[in-house]
């Protein structure tokens, strides 16, 4: 699947896929935008779509049928976060530190041990069948302030 992490102003998420059994690097899992940063967990295509849709590419929310895919969403200047689920509903993060994926429980116990995000990834990949290779990381422009 994935991991992704956000805590405090910091996204990072791994940049693995698979399909069929095999895993392939993929940098696409991480969206940079203008105004917001988008992590995909689960199914890419759904993911993006989902981007997409978030950012006023489409009219109407393109759906997640696997209802697996999640879509972590961060402010690039106040560094808030917000996980996008079906039904196209923005859900605020209002936890100090968030990991989901396949690898989220491990990245979750590395954050609560006082590891940066990218650490927490680093763990997920060592130790998550569904993540791997690199990490990829945003940092919002401003000093984090809390939710």
């Amino acid at each position: 699947m994935t991991t992704i992490v956000w805590k405090q102003g910091v996204l990072a998420c791994d940049s693995q896929s698979s399909f069929d059994g095999a895993k392939y690097r993929c940098k696409e899992k991480l969206q940079q935008r203008p105004g917001y940063a988008y992590a995909v967990a689960g199914e890419l295509g759904y993911g993006l779509a989902i981007v997409g849709w978030a950012e006023g590419g489409a009219e109407d929310y393109p759906g997640n049928p696997d209802h697996e895919t999640v879509v972590v969403a961060m402010n690039k200047c106040s560094g808030k976060a917000w996980c996008i689920e079906a039904p196209g509903v923005w859900i605020p993060i209002e936890d100090e530190m968030f990991a989901c994926g396949s690898g989220g429980p491990v990245a979750l116990g590395a954050l609560a041990m006082g590891a940066t995000p990218k650490e927490a990834v680093e763990a997920a990949c060592e130790w998550d069948e569904g993540t791997g290779f690199e990490v990829q990381v945003v940092r919002a422009t401003q000093k984090w302030k809390g939710n």
